[in-house]
């Protein structure tokens, strides 16, 4: 028989041998694991009812604002002589908040005052005058010319009284908005000037804000919106 045939022969018996073995160890070492008796998994039960109406709590995002937030000025020009107000100053109606030059004004309005006067004066002496001519037209010593005359110029003066006046009560405006008050209770929140600065009509010196009537600006969904109740 070939010698190398049974070489062959007994290698392959050798590892069907070993094969066997090793299957055999196997099964002696495995161990059942299976539980007989599988323990129950915990459960919990949470019972629900219907309802007809739920609440729920919402946030979104607003600002709080001052009812009036508004600059003030001065409605005539000049140079800022005073500032009173100071930031974080709560005043009221009619305080005193700034005030400009006033010599100016103050020598105008002297000067309409003194020319109101001096109309009136020549008004009361051309209508006396107007008077005493019509008795001396009954009397036959005076003509109705002169009459007229002295009523005529007794009305022009009437009328130039009229705008003295009317210039009077300028220069008395001017000076008194030549103060600035203020025109609500509020807190002054910034200075917009500086005293000595030279400012125009309606240039902003102070920044006012409500005290109180604050406003909230929250934004919403439309269809949450139309469901709010006031």
């Amino acid at each position: 028989m070939n010698p190398n045939l049974i070489k062959s022969l007994w290698a392959v018996a050798l590892a069907i041998g070993l094969s066997l073995g090793g299957t055999a160890l196997i099964k002696a070492n495995k161990v059942t694991t299976t539980s007989v008796e599988r323990t129950p998994m915990p459960v919990a039960a949470t019972l629900y009812s219907q309802q007809a109406t739920f609440t729920r709590d919402a946030r979104y995002l607003g600002v709080i604002r001052a009812g009036s937030d508004s600059v003030v000025g001065f409605e005539v020009a000049g140079v800022l002589t005073s500032l009173t107000a100071t930031e974080g100053m709560r005043v009221s109606p009619g305080d005193v908040l700034a005030q400009l030059g006033t010599d100016r004004r103050q020598a105008r309005l002297d000067a309409a005052a003194a020319a109101f006067e001096r109309v009136v004066a020549e008004r009361a002496q051309s209508e006396a005058r107007a008077e005493r001519i019509a008795r001396l037209v009954e009397a036959g010593s005076a003509s109705e010319q002169d009459y007229d005359d002295a009523r005529f110029a007794a009305q022009a003066l009437s009328a130039a009284e009229n705008t003295a006046a009317a210039q009077r009560q300028s220069a008395q405006l001017e000076l008194e908005k030549s103060t600035l008050r203020a025109p609500y209770e509020a807190v002054v929140a910034e200075r917009l000037a500086q005293t000595g600065a030279v400012v125009a009509p309606g240039t902003p010196v102070l920044r006012l804000v409500t005290a109180a009537g604050r406003e909230a600006h929250v934004g919403v969904p439309a269809d949450v919106a139309r469901r709010l109740v006031s």
